[in-house]
């Protein structure tokens, strides 16, 4: 039984690594070809928030505990749907060491098309441990700053704790599914298979009902 949860450890944990470093590659090449507002909006964020260097991020996803911290931030790719343009940025902090798996991802939308200071963010997480109880399910809450003491330039009055949104998740791989499906829509899912996920993403979405829905409604190629 020890062996079993150990291997099952190992796989959730390379399939968080692999998915991280993807949206940290992804995100650097789309954003190396900003120009004119967008470029300069880039600038501007980069300055303020610092995106992590290849062997930073490589150097913090070989530890056991992966957390970005206050170092810097993952810039990923534009949300180019709707208007403005939105670019992402995320903290993620993971620890797969206890007997409840623990992983929190906060991620602030910055409009880089208009006014980067308009911004939203948002911090996806494994159910909370401890207190009431009240969030103990995989969820999403508002946040008023991509990291925590540091709010945003914009930054007005809300709930930070109430709604939490109950996400389709079981596990911390699961949770970064429903983050990505969240930003980028649920065909997100097909590209990933297309790039190398494909038995990491149909494992973790096995227990994804939406998933499994969204296949079964899709062409047989897609699923």
């Amino acid at each position: 039984m020890k062996n079993d949860k150990k291997a099952s450890g190992s796989v959730e944990r390379g399939t968080c690594v692999r998915l991280l470093q993807h949206l940290a590659d992804d995100g650097s090449r789309e954003v190396r070809r900003f120009e004119g507002v967008r470029a300069s909006a880039r600038e501007i964020l980069a300055a303020e928030y610092r995106p992590l260097e290849d062997r930073e991020l490589e150097a913090i996803l070989s530890k056991e505990l992966i957390d970005t911290g206050e170092r810097g931030a993952i810039f990923c790719r534009p949300v180019l749907k709707g208007t403005p343009v939105l670019l992402p940025l995320l903290c993620a902090r993971i620890d797969l060491s206890g007997e409840r798996p623990d992983a929190k991802f906060r991620v602030a939308l910055f409009d880089i098309d208009d006014n980067v200071e308009n911004v939203v963010g948002w911090r996806f997480e494994t159910p909370s441990k401890g207190g009431d109880g009240m969030h103990n399910y995989h969820h999403a809450q508002p946040i008023t700053g991509l990291i925590r003491g540091r709010p945003f330039s914009n930054a007005q009055w809300f709930n930070e704790t109430t709604p939490a949104f109950l996400l389709d998740a079981h596990s911390p791989a699961a949770l970064m599914i429903a983050m990505i499906v969240s930003l980028y829509g649920i065909g997100r899912i097909n590209e990933l298979l297309g790039l190398g996920f494909r038995n990491e993403i149909r494992s973790v979405a096995a227990d994804m009902r939406s998933i499994q829905t969204y296949w079964n409604n899709s062409s047989p190629s897609t699923s």
